[in-house]
Order: C-alpha cells, then sequence, then structure tokens
C-alpha cells in the first residue's frame, strides 16, 4: 500500500552544503567579451562597469579599452575608466608645465587625470 502524501514544511529535506569554497581562484581574465552578465563597456571616452544590453561586455577596464579605445594610451584609459591614478607625469600643454596624475587636490605636481587623452605619459620629471 502506497503512504498518504506528507504536507508541506517549509524545511530542507536534506541538510545544506557545508563544503569550502575552491581554494584556488578560476582562470586569469582574458581579452574575450563576457555575454549575458555585468561587465566592462564603453561610454563615452572610458569604459564602465555595468549591464549593458546593447554593447558588448569586456572582463576587465583593460579589455574594454583595448578593444573600444585603443586611440587612447590603456593607461590613461583605465585609469579614467576605474578612478584610480597611474601615478606617473604628463605635459600639460595648455599650462606649459609637467603635472603629476594623481588627486589635484594634493598639491603640487598633482593635475588630476589628463585632459588630452592621448597624453603621453612618464615614469618620472626626467
Amino acid at each position: 500500500t502506497a503512504l498518504p502524501p506528507q504536507p508541506p514544511t517549509n524545511q530542507p529535506t536534506s541538510p545544506p552544503s557545508t563544503s569550502s569554497p575552491t581554494p584556488l581562484p578560476t582562470g586569469p581574465p582574458t581579452n574575450q567579451p563576457v555575454s549575458g552578465s555585468a561587465g566592462w563597456y564603453v561610454n563615452g571616452d572610458k569604459c564602465v562597469l555595468g549591464d549593458s544590453v546593447t554593447e558588448t561586455l569586456y572582463p576587465s577596464a583593460s579589455a574594454c579599452c583595448d578593444a573600444k579605445l585603443s586611440w587612447m594610451s590603456n593607461e590613461v584609459c583605465e585609469s579614467r575608466s576605474t578612478g584610480v591614478p597611474t601615478m606617473k607625469f604628463y605635459a600639460d600643454q595648455t599650462a606649459s608645465v609637467c603635472r603629476q596624475d594623481c588627486p589635484a587636490g594634493d598639491g603640487l605636481p598633482c593635475g588630476g587625470s589628463p585632459q588630452d587623452t592621448s597624453v603621453r605619459l612618464y615614469n618620472s620629471l626626467e
């Protein structure tokens, strides 16, 4: 004879898994577009992280910059995209001075991110 059906209990039928996360990270980033998830996409003269159904998504700011904004230095593009200064130096042609890509509020030689996206970056003032 069959047992009568049991009413729902709102409890799991088996204990939840207690397995630990994997000890190693996933593979390294690639330059291949990411589909169907959040990623980096071009927005004006920088890449932004988010969801877009109309733009190709990339796994990193660097990959987005390489694919979509290759006319500017990858370092400048990544810095503009992530908001992280390069801490490198550049020529400010408008003011005829050298500036450093660091927060302008930090005082000289910090001049913020270069406005000229084609500017060349240098490791030192020399």
